[in-house]
C-alpha cells in the first residue's frame, strides 16, 4: 500500500515544516538530547532530521535524471478528510508514476494552483 502525504510533513511523519524549521534553526547551538526532549522527539530522530535534509524530494526521489522527467503530466484531485475537515489532495502523475502530492484546503482555482504549486517547484529544482 502506498500512502500520499502531503509536503508539509516531513516523511515517516516524524513532524511537520513548522517544527523541522525550528529544529534546525537552533540545533547549531543546542545538542540533540536538548532539541529531542524540547520538541517530544526521540535523538535518532533529530539525528536524522539534521543530516538527511535535501533528499525528500517526491520528484527527485521518482525521477534520478532531469531527461526522463516525462513532458506530458496529468493533474488530478482526491477529496479526503484530515482531522474531521474537507481538504483536497492535488496529485500530478506520469507514466504510472506519482510525481506530487499536496493538500489544498480548498477546490477553488488559487488554493489548487498554490498546492500544484509544490510539484512545479520539485520538477524546476530537478531540471536545473
Amino acid at each position: 500500500m502506498w500512502q500520499i502525504r502531503p509536503s508539509f510533513v516531513m516523511p515517516c511523519m516524524t513532524c511537520d515544516i513548522k517544527i523541522s524549521e525550528k529544529i534546525l534553526f537552533i540545533q547549531k547551538w543546542v545538542p540533540s538530547w536538548a532539541l529531542a526532549h524540547m520538541f517530544e522527539k526521540d535523538v535518532m530522530t533529530i539525528h536524522r532530521l539534521i543530516n538527511h535534509m535535501c533528499r525528500y524530494n517526491m520528484v527527485g526521489t521518482t525521477v534520478k535524471a532531469p531527461k526522463q522527467l516525462p513532458k506530458d503530466v496529468v493533474a488530478d484531485e482526491k477529496h479526503s478528510n484530515i482531522s474531521g475537515e474537507k481538504m483536497y489532495i492535488a496529485t500530478t502523475v506520469a507514466e504510472q508514476c506519482y510525481l506530487g502530492a499536496s493538500v489544498s484546503p480548498g477546490a477553488g482555482e488559487k488554493k489548487l494552483t498554490e498546492a500544484y504549486k509544490q510539484f512545479k517547484e520539485e520538477a524546476l529544482r530537478l531540471s536545473t
